[in-house]
């Protein structure tokens, strides 16, 4: 899947390369994620978890485009989905927190991006809004961290917790910022900031649970691919790369 996916980027980068003639950079880089685990049913006394959820590989195309300062970008990101419950500190005896890892995610976005200081300065600072894609194939259960049955003093579970993870496609906005150095004019390193919004779940854990010996409706934490992803990349800018060949 991940081959196919990456072969389809590829192909419509260089389509695209073809067309506008103007090749700007590609670069590849990886970097930690901040997912966001939401309550669908909520946890008494419990909120949703925001947290770093492991690491990101990822690749980028910049293209430039006819218009001042600004560029046509492709992205592809690769990670694992995971999902936590946390609880207050003190309100479970064993633990504080159970994690769930569950699908291996692919991720694709096409957009648009401004430096409104010039995209070929030695430093340089970019803005970029994308559209994209985001696909969710399952893996083997694995749950993680502080493991052991849940008896108190707040929180007793009636059955062990259960998850289910699903194969999805949704369609995803993302907003973020990028900012570098361009060494030699060629030489591209940066640390790309881009928040992602999603709207189907790929994962949710589920909790049956009384709350200091009255039962509550089942809690259900779920994961989308909401949250922050922090890109530290390296890359190379071909049209200046060219020009120094000449």
């Amino acid at each position: 899947m991940k081959i196919s996916a990456l072969k389809f980027l590829l192909t419509l980068i260089f389509t695209i390369n073809g067309l506008l003639c103007f090749a700007q950079s590609l670069s590849i880089g990886a970097g930690p994620i901040f997912t966001l685990t939401k309550q669908e049913v909520k946890l008494v006394k419990g909120k949703s978890n925001f947290e770093n959820t492991g690491f990101s590989k990822n690749l980028s195309y910049e293209h430039l485009l006819n218009l001042k300062n600004s560029y046509a970008l492709f992205t592809a990101a690769f990670f694992k989905g995971e999902s936590w419950i946390k609880f207050k500190e003190g309100s479970v005896s064993s633990f504080d927190g159970l994690g769930f890892r569950g699908t291996d995610i692919q991720r694709f976005s096409i957009g648009f991006g401004f430096a409104p200081f010039g995209i070929e300065k030695s430093y340089y600072l970019k803005s970029f809004l994308t559209i994209g894609c985001q696909f969710s194939k399952t893996l083997g259960h694995e749950f993680f961290g502080s493991q052991g049955q849940i008896q108190g003093p707040d929180y007793f579970e009636i059955e062990p917790v259960t998850a289910e993870a699903y194969n999805t496609f949704q369609l995803f906005p993302s907003l973020g910022i990028k900012t570098g150095l361009l060494i030699y004019k060629i030489i591209d390193i940066g640390i790309t900031i881009q928040g992602v919004y999603g709207f189907k779940p790929y994962q949710k854990i589920y909790f049956k649970y009384n709350y200091k010996g009255i039962p509550q409706e089942t809690a259900i934490f779920a994961s989308d691919g909401t949250g922050l992803f922090i890109d530290l990349g390296i890359g190379i800018n071909f049209v200046n790369l060219i020009k120094i060949i000449e």
